[in-house]
C-alpha cells in the first residue's frame, strides 16, 4: 500500500480532514480516469438494439463505475445500496439535466423503429450516453467530497443527500455536462 493509499485509508477512517477528490494529485488522476473510463464505456450501450436494454447497461454501467470509485477510496457498500445510489444519481441527473435524459430516451425509443431508427438511436445514444455517465460520476465525486469536508460520514443516506444537493447546484451540473460533452465529441 503506498502512502497515498494509506493517507486515504486514514482520511477515510479518522474523519477525511484531507481526502482530495477533485485536483492534480494521483488520488484525483486515478477517480478521473475512472469516470472518464465509463463514460467513453457508455457509448457501447448506444450499440444495444433493444429498447429499454441500453438503458439497463446505463444504469449497470453507473453502478460499476461508482464500484470502482468506491474501491478506489476504501468506501464499502453492498450491492443494493450502491444500485440504489446510482438509480437515484440518474434520477436526479434527469431533472437537472433533461436535455440528457431526454436524448437517452428518445435513442432508446428510436430503435423501435428497424433500420434508419436503430442507427438514429445508436448516434444520438452515444452521445447522450457518454455526457449522462461523465456527468453521473463528477456528480458522485463531489457529492463524496462535500461530505469529507464536511466531515460526515459516507453512508448510503448522505450520499443521496449529497447528490440531490450537488445536482441542484446548476453551475458545477453545467460545467460537468460540457465536460462530458467535449469527452463524447473526442472519444
Amino acid at each position: 500500500m503506498g502512502q497515498e493509499d494509506r493517507h486515504i485509508t486514514h482520511a477515510v477512517v479518522h474523519g477525511y480532514k484531507h481526502l482530495e477528490l477533485f485536483g492534480d494529485g494521483p488520488k484525483a488522476k486515478e477517480l478521473s480516469d475512472i469516470v472518464k473510463q465509463h463514460a467513453l464505456g457508455a457509448t457501447g450501450a448506444a450499440f444495444i438494439p433493444i429498447p429499454g436494454l441500453d438503458l439497463a447497461a446505463m444504469v449497470a454501467n453507473t453502478w460499476s463505475m461508482y464500484v470502482r470509485i468506491n474501491n478506489a477510496v476504501g468506501v464499502s457498500f453492498g450491492d443494493n445500496a450502491l444500485k440504489s445510489i446510482a438509480s437515484g444519481v440518474l434520477a436526479n441527473l434527469a431533472s437537472a439535466i433533461p436535455a440528457v435524459a431526454i436524448g437517452a430516451i428518445a435513442s432508446s425509443a428510436i430503435k423501435l423503429i428497424p433500420g434508419l431508427g436503430t442507427v438514429a438511436g445508436i448516434a444520438i445514444g452515444a452521445a447522450a450516453n457518454v455526457a449522462m455517465l461523465y456527468v453521473a460520476g463528477r456528480v458522485y465525486l463531489k457529492s463524496l467530497e462535500v461530505l469529507v469536508n464536511d466531515n460526515k460520514p459516507l453512508t448510503e443516506e448522505n450520499i443521496k443527500k449529497a447528490t440531490q444537493d450537488v445536482t441542484k447546484d446548476k453551475a458545477f451540473v453545467k460545467a460537468a455536462y460540457s465536460e462530458g460533452k467535449v469527452a463524447a465529441t473526442n472519444r
